[in-house]
């Protein structure tokens, strides 16, 4: 982005494409696994990444909601503010559990039986359940619906620890990332950037730069817990900082397939526009180089 309108062209929250898991297939399930043998998990969130876990930390299957448009209205004012989400082929007698990948944190979800909270669970039969409304007012995600209540969920206990994805460590990240990444702006605007991701590990923090095709590079610092990366995009154009960037937020999250060599990058927030800000997401997989 060497001016205004080629910044127009850029735009994050959330995403647009987070459905690469290496060995796993198109809809977030293993390629190995009979499709008659598994099961769907459905409900809804305020804008997050889904993922199903086994004991490994592996992800067996997967959806997000970033970049796209509200499609429930929950609270019934006549606005959409939720957004639906399908997890497909959820292996039967799998122990799994669910965790939600937001901006901020990873989030286990967590529920009751009897007066006990539980977060393990598996699908006994290739059946279709909805958990509804998946809540994060807590350090843990609560389904509106007890998964328990299905004839065909069986209890399978809970984990004193929060499960890694795919296992990735801080160390994980450090290197050279580059690829392709699609953008979408509030306006309609849309295409794909080329982004290249420098980090290296420092005090346990990631350090590095991002640059594109779009905006010369900055530098980032983030944190990364779970087996997810957290950053913040600095405002690439400083010079229109007290103009067309002065309400700049754009905030970042990166997570590996279970191969180590690709990296889901979803960000997303305010970039900068004649009127202060716009929104928009940027979200795509990039490669180890």
């Amino acid at each position: 982005m060497k001016n205004v309108s080629l910044i127009s062209l850029f735009t994050i929250f959330i995403i647009a494409a987070l459905f690469f898991i290496n060995g796993c297939n198109g809809d977030g399930g293993s390629s190995s696994i009979d499709p008659e043998s598994t099961g769907t998990i459905s409900g809804s969130v305020s804008g997050t990444t889904i993922l199903a876990l086994d004991d490994d930390g592996m992800i067996v299957a997967k959806d997000n909601t970033k970049g796209r448009e509200p499609d429930l209205d929950l609270d019934s004012d006549g606005i959409d503010e939720s957004y639906s989400f399908i997890l497909k082929g959820v292996p039967v007698d799998m122990r799994i559990r669910i965790y939600l990948v937001t901006n901020e944190d990873v989030f286990p979800m967590f529920f009751e039986d009897s007066e006990d909270n539980f977060n393990v669970f598996s699908l006994s039969s290739a059946t279709k359940i909805d958990i509804g409304f998946i809540d994060l007012g807590g350090i843990e995600a609560t389904p509106a619906i007890n998964p328990l209540t299905s004839a065909d969920v069986i209890l399978e206990g809970a984990d004193a620890n929060r499960k890694r994805i795919c296992g990735a460590t801080v160390d994980d990240f450090a290197g050279i990332w580059e690829g392709g990444v699609p953008y979408s702006m509030s306006d309609g605007e849309s295409g794909t950037a080329d982004v290249t991701l420098t980090l290296s590990v420092s005090e346990n923090q990631l350090v590095g730069s991002m640059e594109s095709t779009e905006w010369d590079a900055v530098e980032i610092t983030g944190t990364e817990s779970g087996g997810v990366f957290y950053f913040d995009l600095p405002n690439v154009h400083p010079e229109l900082e007290n103009t067309d960037c002065a309400n700049w937020d754009v905030t970042f999250t990166a997570s590996l397939d279970c191969g180590l060599t690709k990296m889901d990058l979803t960000g997303g927030g305010t970039f900068c526009d004649i009127s202060g800000g716009k929104p928009g997401t940027f979200s795509g997989i990039i490669d180890s180089n």
